[in-house]
């Protein structure tokens, strides 16, 4: 069964996808290219990390008042977000390939995420340190 991280973001705010594929790959994945812009993208993204195949599902639509009640979300921590990125795995490396994804998405967009147990906000200025608890090493970003 797959799992998910969401990550919300404001429209306006949506990076191109080749800044999203610079970001990550400054974290050590690689993401393989697409034709469309971010908004267009659905479907399996594969890419590599540390040299082994990767990838997750990748999702992104308009926010609607069901996502926002079926992830008990509450509108005002969105603070004008319109747009949710999923990023569904299936294994551990899945996952963190997701998870460097949420943190440069955080870092690019103002985005905002949410960890299992809803008790950190995962923003733009702790994404690095969450991705630290959450992979359980240091995430090296190369700049």
């Amino acid at each position: 069964m797959a799992e998910s991280m969401f990550v919300f973001v404001e429209s306006s705010q949506l990076p191109t996808v080749r800044a999203l594929r610079k970001k990550v790959s400054l974290m050590g994945l690689e993401l393989e290219e697409w034709e469309e812009e971010l908004r267009a993208i659905e479907g399996f993204w594969p890419g590599k990390l540390r040299g082994q195949e990767v990838g997750f599902e990748f999702c992104i639509d308009k926010l609607q008042k069901e996502d926002k009640d079926e992830l008990a979300l509450n509108t005002n921590e969105l603070n004008g977000r319109d747009y949710m990125i999923e990023l569904s795995f299936y294994n551990e490396l899945d996952v963190e390939a997701a998870v460097i994804c949420v943190v440069a998405l955080c870092q690019l967009s103002d985005g905002i995420s949410f960890n299992e147990n809803e008790e950190l906000k995962v923003n733009r200025n702790n994404a690095l340190e969450w991705a630290k608890d959450e992979m359980g090493y240091h995430l090296e970003v190369k700049l």
